[in-house]
């Protein structure tokens, strides 16, 4: 499976994209398409790889999280007491 990754130039330090395998080098050989010159290419990440945990701030609006990411801790406890009330009957 190919994926599209950023490359970057060890001769003129310019940075391209490529297609590459999933199981390929980190670095290998190859031409240049910035300077057209043979060198050592290597794969580099313009943005660091991460989860995002709920919504993004400022993407759609919000806080940034879900309701469902934390519960407050009165929330909780008032659902505790329903929990108990409906198995008593109350």
């Amino acid at each position: 499976m190919n994926v599209l990754r950023d490359m970057e130039c060890s001769n003129c330090l310019g940075t391209f994209e490529m297609f590459q395998e999933m199981d390929s080098p980190k670095t290998f050989v190859g031409m240049c398409p910035v300077c057209n010159t043979e060198g050592t290419l290597e794969r580099i990440y313009l943005t660091a790889p991460g989860i995002a945990f709920g919504m993004i701030s400022g993407a759609v609006g919000g806080s940034g999280f879900y309701a469902t990411d934390h519960k407050s801790s009165d929330l909780i406890k008032g659902r505790a007491i329903e929990h108990k009330n409906k198995l008593h009957g109350e």
